[in-house]
């Protein structure tokens, strides 16, 4: 079963990287988002790597069908805005520094590299 490296993550962030000194408010938020990453991969994404694996896109003249699951995963990655953590707040994202979005797509990757690369393509 996955288990999210939240507490290393928070160690580097505040040892390291010492994230308070680069921004105070994003370090105050930074265990609510490793803590929320860590739930949403365990439940939305860590689940539907093996069926990734076994039963993975496939291509139809309709267009490229994924396994059951995977668009409701998505959907729920978008909604919940884990894909804008690093973009500029002028541009729709939350603003909040690099390093944070780091840790949380090291997260999401680590439960599922397949669906965490997908938004890169």
């Amino acid at each position: 079963m996955f288990k999210p490296a939240t507490a290393e993550q928070r160690f580097v962030l505040d040892h390291i990287v010492r994230l308070d000194e680069i921004s105070p408010e994003a370090s105050e938020l930074s265990e609510a988002v490793l803590e929320g990453a860590g739930q949403f991969a365990v439940g939305e994404w860590a689940p539907l790597e093996r069926l990734g694996d076994t039963d993975g896109p496939k291509w139809t003249p309709d267009g490229v069908k994924m396994p059951a699951g995977f668009a409701d995963a998505y959907k729920a990655y978008v909604e919940g805005g884990w894909g804008t953590i690093g973009s500029p707040a002028e541009h729709g994202g939350q603003g909040l520094p690099v390093s944070l979005s780091i840790a949380v797509l090291e997260t999401l990757g680590t439960a599922n590299m397949g669906f965490a690369l997908a938004p890169i393509l």
